[in-house]
């Protein structure tokens, strides 16, 4: 049995971790709200940049084409990309999205030609481990994510789909549902279908808590053609909205992916908490036991001397 005082210094080592794991909770707890938060205020901009898309594409002339963004291309390889998160300590957030995307790479690798890129150090450790050939890596997407910090991301995909080398762009990252429940999904960014921008934009509002009734119908392409003047040209504009409506995507993805990872770190957090405090009551008791049991054999000995004395 440990001594009295090895219980008092496990009892103390487990206060301070119960202090750490306090903090981190609290911490997460608010970047998870910071990223849900940014990817709410940008669904307005996303409806509207889409309203606009299709008003401009509705009158398109002979000489005037779609964009590669949103028309597809000839090539039958696919990218999939898979996002997770930098760090740990986030319970089975990342496992869920290895085992998603294990079963989708294998699937599509089945189906033809498929290269892997990465997001997220968890990611690149999980398929380096396991002899998957990864052509790009992604790391060190900050805890709310900039715009400006998936530029690389978008530069890679873009460039790459438009020469043709990809047909199909895949994302598996985790759908932030609830506080308590994230899911791995698999979603096509390439090419830019509505069905696909309805979804991921739609799935933003999480099915409980604070944002929950920010609820809405699914989007719905405008039925009036609004009379718009373009500059410096209709198929320019439509380019660019494209590009931009593609690099939104891949924002409200990693924002999805953010959340999730705070919110999954914060419930963990909370039970580390938890099991603190039951070791620590645990310990106490144990600690009580023992010196209850040295202070009845001091009192017995005590007595028995002077018994003996007497």
């Amino acid at each position: 049995m440990p001594s009295l005082s090895d219980v008092q210094k496990r009892i103390k080592s487990v206060k301070n971790t119960k202090q750490i794991t306090k903090a981190m909770e609290v911490v997460s707890a608010t970047k998870m709200r910071r990223a849900q938060e940014l990817a709410l205020n940008a669904r307005p901009y996303a409806f509207s940049a889409f309203d606009l898309l299709a008003n401009a594409s509705a009158k398109l002339s002979a000489k005037e084409k779609l964009p590669v963004l949103l028309t597809g291309n000839d090539s039958s390889k696919t990218l999939a990309i898979v996002v997770a998160s930098d760090k740990g300590l986030a319970g089975s957030l990342n496992a869920n999205v290895m085992r998603k995307a294990h079963a989708v790479v294998n699937e599509l690798k089945a189906n033809g030609e498929l290269d892997l890129a990465t997001v997220g150090k968890k990611t690149r450790d999980y398929f380096a481990f396991r002899k998957f050939p990864i052509i790009k890596e992604f790391i060190g997407h900050g805890d709310y994510v900039d715009i400006a910090e998936i530029s690389d991301l978008h530069d890679f995909i873009f460039k790459a789909y438009a020469d043709g080398v990809y047909g199909k762009v895949v994302f598996v990252y985790t759908n932030f549902l609830s506080t308590l429940r994230q899911e791995a999904v698999v979603r096509q960014a390439l090419p830019i279908t509505r069905e696909a921008l309805n979804e991921l934009v739609a799935g933003l509002v999480p099915e409980k808590g604070r944002f929950s009734n920010l609820q809405t119908a699914n989007y719905k392409l405008p039925t009036d053609i609004e009379p718009y003047l373009y500059e410096p040209g209709r198929e320019r504009v439509i380019q660019e909205l494209a590009d931009r409506l593609f690099k939104m995507m891949l924002y409200h993805m990693q924002l999805e992916a953010n959340a999730s990872e705070h919110s999954a770190r914060m419930v963990a957090m909370k039970t580390a908490s938890e099991n603190a405090e039951e070791i620590v009551d645990d310990l106490t008791l144990i600690y009580n036991k023992g010196r209850q049991a040295k202070i009845t054999q001091e009192i017995v000995e005590i007595t028995s001397g002077s018994d003996a004395v007497g």
